[in-house]
């Protein structure tokens, strides 16, 4: 008799991953930072990716875009000082690409113009809003090599040297009205006047506050939120008001909303100390007054509540006299 033979078959899977390369930066041609043209020139830059490229808007409204494949052309006929400025290019649909790749490629185009040394402004980029921190007075060159110095207006001082020819001056300078300046072949050339203003606040006749509890009677451990509802505006300034024993351990909330804000008091597990009158005061700045509201709170403990023990309570009995 023959012997049985067993045979054992080993299967081997194979997984093939496949690895999509990351995108690089796109390309802009010509390969430079900056570009610097005559006037009259026209303008002609390419971009080219790994996918569909696009020129980040707006853009100038000569301007003439031509896509085709993973390039875009972007072309100007005829160029003036107006186009100095950056032109950056993406990738289409960036949303889905990782984030690491989501970089721009970008070039500054100079067109020189010895007649307009500066980049003229639209109306709205005159008016700058006071930074306690830092101000850019965008006053843009339209040469990387000028020699350009900020003056104030009407005292015509010297005020700052820290220029960025592509952004403009970029200082800690107090509200008030500033001018570039540079000499251009012997000639003093000037920008338009810029006016740094110090944020106004709102004037209001009368402005109510409210207060409310999640619980005016609660037990211990129970969660207790006291909110305060009061106009919103940089010129009104909140506080709360109670003793030092309550709310040790509460969390201090604000919502902003465009009429109004929500200050919240929140402690997640009251206890008897919590307990009394809790006052939200705003004062609007400008004016002076100030408005309070409040609302009372009382923490009973857990064995502190009554109850009520009907077993005494007999059953009325009615008796017939004879």
């Amino acid at each position: 008799m023959d012997g049985m033979k067993t045979y054992f078959f080993g299967l081997i899977v194979v997984v093939v991953v496949s690895v999509t390369p990351g995108l690089s930066t796109p390309t802009i041609w010509p390969n430079q930072d900056e570009l610097l043209l005559q006037p009259s020139s026209p303008i002609n830059i390419s971009c080219t990716g790994d996918r569909d490229v696009a020129w980040l808007e707006p853009l100038p409204e000569d301007a003439v875009v031509i896509s085709e494949g993973f390039s875009s052309t972007l072309l100007i006929p005829k160029a003036t000082v107006e186009h100095t400025r950056f032109y950056e290019c993406t990738y289409v649909n960036q949303i889905d690409i990782e984030e690491e790749h989501e970089e721009m490629a970008y070039i500054y185009i100079f067109v020189q113009d010895p007649h307009i040394p500066f980049v003229p402004e639209t109306p709205e980029n005159l008016i700058i809003p006071h930074d306690s921190f830092r101000v850019i007075i965008p006053c843009r060159a339209s040469h990387p090599t000028a020699s350009v110095i900020l003056r104030s207006v009407p005292a015509r001082e010297k005020i700052s040297n820290s220029y960025d020819y592509k952004t403009g001056f970029i200082d800690n300078l107090p509200p008030g009205q500033y001018q570039c300046e540079t000499t251009v072949n012997g000639q003093t050339f000037t920008s338009d006047v810029y006016t740094v203003k110090a944020e106004e606040l709102e004037k209001v006749e009368d402005f109510e506050v409210e207060v409310k509890a999640s619980e005016e009677t609660l037990r211990a451990g129970q969660p207790l939120n006291i909110t305060c509802i009061a106009p919103s505006g940089s010129g009104f300034q909140q506080q709360w008001v109670h003793s030092k024993k309550q709310a040790v351990n509460a969390n201090q909330m604000k919502q902003t909303a465009p009429d109004w804000v929500i200050y919240s008091l929140s402690i997640p597990r009251a206890a008897a100390q919590d307990s009394g009158v809790y006052e939200c005061s705003v004062t609007h700045t400008v004016s002076g007054r100030t408005r309070v509201g409040r609302v009372a709170v009382t923490v009973f403990e857990e064995n502190s509540f009554l109850a009520l023990d009907h077993s005494g309570i007999l059953t009325t009995e009615f008796v017939s006299i004879l």
